[in-house]
């Protein structure tokens, strides 16, 4: 993520239906974590339960497979005897989160993968949907792109970045960064474009690396502080990818932290990606893992009782390994090596966040890329 929302930045006509709609699904929403006091007149000694909302099956576990792989699981006997594609009044606050998915919908939008429209719900936050493609079983928001023009909210929307913004995107990701650097000393034309390069705290420290930096990025106020930090070199160009003036296959490396799962259409944004790479060249990319996001964020939402937010204004798209390993493969690119960076150092619990990356990035390298379980996906990709 580029940001958490409250940061910034980390993104569309929605099935949930208009405004009125959308504000009663938010009441349905937090009525999932109102509890139902027990019947004490009857001795009911039953656990407290919360309510589901009315439309929706009990969310479960997410997985990473389409529903062709899944549907001799789905039609199996639930050893618990709940008929896990019923409507229940009730879930128990304190059921493991492995049940059966939410119920299969129409979306708004295609599949960034597969172009399909059937696919089910599996988060609703204020209102919107995140679902998965039972085809592919990618992760996405349901918003049309024009919705997403809209509602989108972003740290670099403003003029000034606020102090918060300034230590997440500068101090924070100092470790990660050097990581990366250390990893990847300048190679072929030495030419690096990091793309969504926001104010130019990573260009700074990949030209003070050796590289011959450039970058580019749509907020008009953060290009104007990353040329500012670069010397005022107007190494920076105000556009997109796709509309900067950027010659083809011009560099040894192109960079993208944090930034894919912000573009509605990513397959496309690949294959221009593509384009700019000189040959024998790569592409770098980092973004959340879904994988590891929903289930934390799930444990800590419906056990806990936690508000947390996996941003669907803001985070259009979610990938995990295998869905990344898909987009690549659709953009004509293909995996050179999987590494899993340290997050953003961002208290709490940073030692153990560390640690865990560590042991993600074993994991990985041992797996060869089977199994990749950070925080984040990080992954060199070449043409």
């Amino acid at each position: 993520m580029r940001a958490p929302a409250g940061v910034g930045g980390e993104v569309h006509d929605i099935h949930a239906g208009p405004a009125g709609d959308r504000a009663s699904r938010r009441e349905v929403e937090r009525g999932m974590r109102k509890p139902i006091e027990p019947d004490r007149a009857n001795g009911d000694r039953r656990e407290a339960r919360v309510a589901e909302p009315d439309d929706l099956h009990v969310v479960g576990k997410l997985t990473d497979q389409p529903d062709h792989e899944l549907r001799d699981a789905e039609s199996a006997p639930d050893q618990s005897g709940v008929d896990p594609d019923s409507h229940s009044d009730t879930v128990e606050r304190r059921r493991p989160l492995t049940l059966a998915p939410m119920r299969p919908i129409a979306t708004a939008r295609e599949c960034p993968w597969c172009r399909q429209r059937r696919a089910r719900v599996v988060w609703v936050e204020a209102g919107y949907d995140y679902v998965r493609c039972r085809s592919c079983g990618g992760i996405f928001s349901n918003l049309t792109e024009s919705e997403y023009a809209r509602v989108r909210h972003n740290a670099w929307d403003t003029d000034l970045p606020s102090d918060s913004a300034l230590a997440f995107y500068g101090a924070a990701r100092e470790r990660p960064y050097a990581e990366f650097l250390r990893r990847n000393p300048p190679v072929g034309n030495g030419r690096l474009l990091d793309v969504g390069c926001g104010m130019g705290f990573f260009l700074d420290r990949a030209r003070s690396s050796g590289w011959d930096v450039h970058g580019v990025d749509t907020s008009p106020a953060w290009v104007k502080h990353a040329n500012a930090r670069l010397g005022g070199s107007a190494r920076v160009q105000c556009a997109s990818a796709e509309d900067a003036d950027l010659a083809p296959g011009s560099f040894a490396l192109i960079t993208v932290w944090d930034v894919i799962e912000h573009i509605f259409e990513p397959i496309p944004f690949l294959s221009h990606l593509r384009t700019l790479v000189a040959p024998g060249g790569q592409l770098f990319i980092r973004t959340p893992n879904i994988a590891y996001g929903y289930p934390v964020y799930a444990a800590r939402r419906w056990v806990l009782g936690h508000d947390v937010e996996l941003g669907p204004t803001n985070h259009v798209v979610y990938f995990t390994a295998r869905t990344m390993r898909d987009a690549l493969g659709r953009a004509g690119l293909r995996v050179g090596d999987w590494w899993v960076h340290v997050p953003p150092q961002v208290a709490p619990g940073l030692a153990a966040k560390n640690s865990y990356a560590c042991l993600a990035r074993a994991l990985a390298r041992r797996s060869g890329g089977r199994f990749v379980l950070g925080s984040d996906l990080d992954v060199m990709c070449a043409a």
